[in-house]
């Protein structure tokens, strides 16, 4: 079955209707299906009231991932002024990765617009589109003179030989006419034709075939046309040498990597105190040296298993092309850019090897300036956090928490657990902002909300050269208990099970209540002094302190490392590597590898991975 994706934005409803009359003819092809998406709303829903826009259709929302698993792909939008509108700008941002990896490259596309009259820009958006589409490899299926109804003159319509439209007058209030419900019908039907015609399974060329054809857009364009001619070996075969020259390159840095001192020093280290007869003589302790020994481990033989396949794959392309087996080629030149992405990754992870990056941690998140609203963006952050750790396979779960007075948390503590959690969380040390329409403000204001977040490494001294955690001695010590206030069962406010201590040296206070054993919330609030105790006793073996209080700042405007613009438009910014990203609520939602990456990059580019940083 050929599937035809119909991705739309539509504030009046014009565009909606031409979409479902685009399906319509998609379906009177055989073998054909069509699915329609609409491109996610970034306006407010007071400001859409004031519009008067209509609500909008239950059609399911569109993602990059649409695009890139459909057999062909109908874009529908207004016009603004000749150009997309800002959502449908914001979507194709989202896309940016399909785009440089030109993965849609083969793949057909059309358009169908709206607009308010006919000289109000339809055939400059068309334009703009045109050109933008195939500049990305895809292959733009016009409506083209064969329709009929284009050339009726009885009525004023939209549309034309690039694709359907409609006219929504002056003030919107015009809906799309049967003429025009029906050029649309006619270019979901031309659409599908030659879509179908284009899907490997109708199109009589083998996978091979196809995923050379994706590569190559110029040829597609001739396959569709009918003037395909048949490539050389040499010709699909071309980006075969390029790809590997960046998969050695990514080796080199690697192998500078693995072999620095730093890292074979560590790992001599740990091989050391593995050995030791007492080893097991503190559980805790043993199992975090296992830990991280078998992680360094494990990361060495991915380095030999990387080098080895990256061998294999250029032995046995060059063996293709001696035979002209094309099949053969394309699945090489498949199997070296996975190599290429399997070698972006092991280079991040080869940046992590301060102390405490092996280790798990402590995330603490704080309310800064903002009242209400920054209590409540501290919830967001935890849940942000929650669910990035849940995607990377760590365990996590909430150590301490204090309730805000009308929303969310002043303060909260997770702790997540596994191999390079502290490494990577350790670039989300800062402030955060927010700004948004304030859900607590009965006049709809728009608000700034502040929240600081600190993460420290579990109290691990295995990687600097000593086998025991930090030693507290009881008389610095002050340990009181009391009622959980959280969620707990039937033992909530009925047992002193939380536990508060204060380390009465430095003025330290941890607490814990996650948990119902008043013994466990103890070890809990251990754990986490141990940890903040550790981070200080790194922080003053580094003499420029600032490497580690730098993004940390005032929690309050001018400090904040990175931003979350809900309103008036949206976009996540990290002010330290300018690195942003429009889809907001993909981040809210635990989607932050990149920016984690982006920032570890540029320790790396600065030299600050040398020591502990940005915590």
């Amino acid at each position: 079955m050929t599937k035809i994706a119909i991705v739309y934005y539509s504030m009046y409803g014009h565009i909606a209707k031409m979409a479902e009359a685009v399906k319509e003819g998609v379906e009177l092809v055989t073998g054909c299906e069509a699915e329609i998406y609409q491109i996610e709303e970034t306006l407010p829903e007071d400001v859409l009231a004031k519009m008067h826009a209509p609500p909008k259709k239950d059609h399911p929302i569109a993602t990059p991932d649409v695009l890139k698993e459909a057999d062909g792909v109908l874009f529908g939008f207004p016009t603004r002024f000749g150009c997309h509108p800002g959502q449908v700008r914001a979507f194709f941002d989202r896309c940016g990765q399909l785009w440089q990896a030109q993965a849609l490259a083969g793949k057909p596309a059309g358009i169908f617009v709206s607009t308010a009259t006919q000289g109000g820009g339809q055939e400059t958006t068309a334009l703009v589109s045109t050109t933008f589409l195939v500049h990305h490899g895809m292959v733009f299926v016009p409506l083209g003179y064969r329709t009929p109804l284009l050339f009726n003159n009885d009525e004023v319509h939209g549309g034309g030989p690039w694709g359907a439209g409609t006219l929504a007058g002056p003030t919107g209030a015009r809906q799309p006419s049967e003429l025009e419900l029906n050029v649309a019908k006619a270019q979901g039907e031309g659409f599908a034709a030659i879509a179908k015609k284009l899907a490997p399974a109708q199109s009589g060329l083998s996978s091979a075939q196809q995923g050379w054809l994706k590569s190559t857009p110029a040829t597609a364009l001739r396959w569709v046309h009918g003037t395909s001619r048949d490539a050389s070996p040499h010709d699909r075969a071309e980006a075969f040498p390029v790809i590997a020259q960046r998969v050695k390159h990514e080796l080199s840095l690697i192998r500078s990597l693995v072999s620095s001192a730093h890292i074979t020093e560590l790992l001599e280290s740990l091989r050391r105190e593995a050995a030791r007869e007492d080893l097991w003589s503190d559980p805790d302790s043993a199992a975090r040296i296992v830990q991280e020994l078998g992680a360094l481990e494990a990361r060495d033989g991915r380095v030999s298993e990387l080098r080895t396949s990256f061998l294999d794959t250029r032995s046995l392309f060059q063996l293709a092309t001696e035979e002209d087996d094309a099949a053969m080629i394309d699945e090489c030149r498949d199997a070296m850019y996975e190599l290429e992405e399997q070698a972006k990754q092991l280079r991040l992870d080869l940046l992590l090897t301060n102390d405490g990056d092996l280790s798990s941690c402590f995330v603490e998140v704080q309310a800064g300036a903002g009242g209400t609203d920054s209590c409540d963006w501290v919830a967001m952050l935890a849940r942000m956090y929650t669910r990035w750790a849940e995607r990377r396979g760590f365990g996590v779960h909430q150590v301490d928490a204090s309730p805000g007075d009308e929303a969310g948390f002043r303060s909260v503590c997770l702790r997540v657990d596994g191999a390079y959690a502290y490494g990577w969380a350790k670039t989300e040390a800062g402030v955060h902002r927010l700004v948004r329409i304030s859900p607590f403000d009965s006049a709809g204001r728009r608000h700034t909300s502040f929240a600081q977040v600190r993460v420290y490494p579990q109290a691990v001294m295995a990687s600097s050269g000593s086998n025991k955690a930090v030693e507290i001695p009881p008389k610095d010590l002050r340990i009181d208990t009391f009622r959980s206030s959280g969620a707990g069962g039937q033992h909530v406010n009925t047992t002193d099970s939380a536990v508060r201590i204060t380390h009465l040296p430095t003025g330290l206070v941890v607490q814990s209540q996650s948990e119902r054993s008043q013994h466990r919330n103890k070890a809990e609030a251990m754990d986490v002094l141990r940890a903040k105790l550790w981070q200080r006793e790194l922080e003053q073996q580094v003499k420029d302190k600032h490497k580690f209080t730098e993004g940390l700042g005032e929690n309050a405007w001018g400090s904040q490392i990175r931003s979350y613009v809900l309103q008036p438009y949206k976009m996540v910014k990290d002010h330290r590597t300018n690195f942003s990203v429009s889809d907001t609520k993909l981040v809210l939602d635990g989607e932050l590898d990149r920016f984690m990456e982006e920032t570890l990059l540029m320790q790396a580019a600065t030299a600050d991975i040398a020591s502990p940083s940005g915590h």
